[in-house]
């Protein structure tokens, strides 16, 4: 069996599905011909099968650092600031381990 392709990457789980639905229209597996990650990590995710890998970003966490930053600028910070927010990998059955 030939590797995977690289993964089909979609904006948002609930678009994955129409990602799965054309993977199997064109007889292609998941996770086996191609492998699909998303992002969000909503409810969707694992009402597909293969279970959907996605990458969740807490809501709270980016609420709070917009506020925070929002509060700096009403102070009168001026300088642009550069924030990261990581998001938590969750690994389902659309992807492979290395």
């Amino acid at each position: 069996m030939s590797p995977p392709q690289g993964p089909a990457r979609r904006d948002a789980d609930r678009n994955a599905v129409g990602v799965y639905r054309g993977l199997q229209e064109a007889k292609l597996s998941i996770p086996w011909d191609v492998q699909v990650v998303a992002f969000n990590d909503s409810s969707i995710a694992q009402m597909l099968v293969p279970e959907l890998s996605t990458l969740r970003l807490e809501a709270g966490v980016i609420g709070e650092t917009s506020v925070d930053l929002l509060m700096e600028r009403h102070a009168g910070r001026k300088a642009a600031k550069y924030v990261q927010i990581t998001p938590t990998i969750i690994e389902r059955g659309s992807t492979l381990k290395p």
